[in-house]
């Protein structure tokens, strides 16, 4: 059974040969790792058999941004921080904003034109050719989203008080991110020439303790907006995964009704297998995401291996409607990587 077979078995909720697997690590991890097996990182995938994989996608050929700015206009400085770096925003450029053309005027609005969309065509048909599924998310700055973009320019704290005491200040700023990311995604869409499978979209709609939004918020703001989001995809055939941190339960079912295929989470684990759960009665495929805590890096290999089981076990992963989502920190020692994927690869379905 091919990667894309036995994904789309698994969105359909039946029963694929075993669970499907996917894989993120950082930049940093990825160095290590290749010089640890001495081999590029898509070959060690492809030792591993992992299913999903993620194109490139379009090439930024728009102005200039400048050594601390994002396609937002938004600056930030690069943190380091246990090995790794991560950008930090020093500045919201909206923050100040009082009226509606305060909004419109902003000169940092991004095109759907600063894009060479090209190559993605080659970037999926080279990851179909092998076998593999073709997905497309975009970098973590410009993932096809909402909220996020608008915390970035607006300010965390800022935008979730505009959603309820400046609610036309909140609309103007939603209205240009969607506008953009409708026309990005169209010609997306367009220039992979059905050769893309998933599309990954994304928000965060959470925290640790609870959705960051009412409901009702939810779908004033953002249901019709992710409805107009998702229907080219689905139209083209396509599947939309869409990734949220934090607590988002309430928000499944509207998710779904919207054109949501699939839901992939991060929680801690008690509380992702409780949204894991709930995603499969309402017929969402899930991507379990194990924990990546204290266990993988100080567990032995046996103990990594009883814990891929059991979950595997507890969700019944292999009759279908959901795959596992490996995340590989620095701190990983090489022996547990190496459990956790062979575990994985091992436990088959006993049709198959």
């Amino acid at each position: 059974m091919t990667s894309r077979q036995r994904v789309e078995i698994a969105l359909q909720h039946k029963e694929p040969d075993r669970v499907p697997i996917d894989f993120w690590c950082s930049r940093a991890m990825a160095q290590k790792l290749e010089h640890a097996k001495g081999k590029p990182l898509g070959e060690l995938l492809d030792d591993w058999d992992v299913d999903l994989r993620y194109a490139e996608g379009p090439r930024y050929i728009g102005p200039p941004l400048g050594p601390d700015a994002d396609l937002w206009g938004v600056r930030r400085v690069s943190v380091a921080a246990g090995g790794e770096s991560y950008s930090d925003v020093i500045e919201f450029p909206l923050a100040s904003a009082t009226t509606v053309p305060d909004i419109e005027s902003y000169s940092h609005w991004p095109s759907a034109d600063w894009f060479d969309y090209a190559p993605l065509r080659q970037q999926c048909e080279t990851i179909r050719a092998s076998g593999r599924v073709a997905c497309f998310m975009g970098d973590r700055l410009n993932r096809i989203a909402q909220l996020k973009p608008a915390m970035y320019l607006r300010g965390v704290q800022q935008i979730l008080v505009d959603l309820v005491a400046s609610p036309q200040i909140a609309r103007a700023i939603f209205r240009r991110i969607r506008s953009f990311y409708l026309e990005y995604e169209r010609r997306a869409l367009e220039a992979a020439g059905g050769a893309l499978d998933i599309l990954v979209t994304g928000d965060d709609f959470g925290t640790q303790q609870g959705p960051l939004l009412a409901p009702l918020v939810w779908r004033r703001f953002f249901k019709r907006r992710y409805r107009a989001l998702f229907e080219p995809i689905r139209r083209a055939g396509k599947k939309v995964l869409f990734h949220s941190c934090g607590q988002i339960e309430p928000f499944l079912e509207e998710l779904r009704d919207v054109g949501a295929s699939a839901i992939w989470p991060q929680l801690p684990l008690f509380d992702h297998c409780r949204l894991a759960r709930r995603c499969r009665e309402l017929g969402l495929a899930v991507q379990l995401h194990p924990d990546r805590g204290e266990l993988m890096q100080r567990a032995r290999p046996r103990e990594v291996r009883e814990y891929i089981q059991r979950l595997v076990e507890e969700f019944d992963c292999l009759s279908g409607g959901s795959w596992l989502y490996f995340e590989v920190d620095p701190g990983f020692p090489w022996a547990n990587v190496r459990a956790m994927f062979e575990t994985a690869m091992e436990l088959r379905a006993t049709a198959h």
